[in-house]
């Protein structure tokens, strides 16, 4: 019965793993790495303890090609579970591995997908038909986690981290929701606030360029600057909302384009206003339509990873797992066309 669920759960890890080489970073595409490292961590004890009773039981054997084979195949599990929990240590801490533990896991199991299905057969020839288990059990548990995948894909998916204008809101004369500025999204709506704030959480990987922006004009741009609310007092005192708009476009975008700045940006909400020009308001121009006019961008967040900015360390640790599993699609997100250009910086 042990050998049965050991064999079972290297199946389920070794095809949500194949999978994964295959699957794109989209909300199922994530829920499939959570529920392959939920597996392998929930399953890592028991396995361990099951390899090395497999271990002791084929040194017993006689030696011989078959046997050399099988202690190669459970030498791989461990290489495979050891590299693997040690993947997801260092990824949802603050380390970053680089592809070296990456290839090797995938490595040791490729390895385990050539030999364990050989050493299963060569064992079963030894202990004959009366022994040989039925496929149900492995049917049934790839068919219970593809439904998990399935089912818990949409519920990673925020959206893009856009909303719609409410009906309600402040509007200048023209009409706008973000006149006089000439900031636009590519979906004429507002921006989810966690979509356009955590600066923070990017200097876990890149923490010389947290530490250059943290001491920045892009991080003090905004009015917690004393000079630059000093400069924004009057210009709203006689422009109104058009006036606090049009500032807002370059020392307050967060707040601008998440829809805060209804009356005053000296009156918007905590949290939109404590981080200048942050790293993903840079990071979401996808167009300048021209150089004339300052920040006339088009906007749109960068495709995200789930948990993103949530506001606790578990959620914290998983979207840090999602984006390193995923490096490939982060940094295609964080680098639309423009980013490369002097436009950007025109902005």
């Amino acid at each position: 019965m042990a050998s049965r669920a050991a064999l079972v759960t290297l199946v389920l890890l070794a095809a949500t793993g194949v999978a994964l080489v295959f699957a794109p970073a989209s909300p199922r595409g994530q829920a499939l790495l959570l529920v392959h490292v939920a597996i392998g961590c929930a399953a890592a004890l028991p396995l361990g303890v099951w390899v090395a009773r497999h271990t002791a039981l084929l040194w017993s054997l006689e030696r011989g090609a078959s046997r050399t084979l099988a202690l190669l195949a459970t030498g791989l599990v461990l290489v495979s579970l050891a590299s693997g929990l040690g993947l997801v240590a260092l990824y949802v801490g603050s380390g970053f591995p680089g592809a070296g533990p990456r290839w090797l896991h995938a490595a040791a199991a490729a390895g385990i997908l050539v030999l364990l299905p050989v050493h299963v057969v060569s064992a079963r020839r030894r202990t004959g038909a009366a022994e040989r288990g039925h496929p149900a059990p492995v049917v049934v548990a790839l068919a219970l986690t593809a439904l998990a995948v399935w089912l818990l894909g949409p519920a990673l998916d925020d959206g893009g981290g856009l909303r719609p204008v409410p009906p309600d809101h402040p509007r200048t004369p023209d009409g706008g929701v973000f006149d006089a500025s000439f900031v636009r999204t590519t979906h004429e709506g507002f921006v989810e606030l966690r979509r356009l704030t955590g600066s923070e959480t990017c200097g876990s990987c890149h923490r010389e360029i947290f530490e250059e922006w943290s001491a920045s004009v892009h991080r003090f741009s905004g009015i917690d600057n004393p000079l630059v609310a000093a400069a924004t007092r009057p210009a709203e005192e006689k422009g109104g909302l058009a006036a606090a708009r049009f500032c807002a476009a370059c020392h307050e975008p967060v707040a601008l384009l998440s829809g805060a700045v209804t009356e005053s940006v000296f009156r918007v909400p905590p949290g939109h206003l404590e981080t200048g020009v942050s790293c993903l308001v840079c990071h979401g121009i996808q167009r300048v339509p021209g150089t004339d006019g300052n920040g006339r961008m088009v906007y749109a967040p960068p495709d995200g990873f789930a948990f993103q900015n949530r506001g606790s360390r578990a959620a914290d640790a998983l979207n840090r797992l999602l984006v390193r599993s995923f490096p490939e699609a982060h940094r295609e997100a964080m680098t639309p066309p423009v980013i490369h250009t002097s436009h950007q910086c025109s902005s």
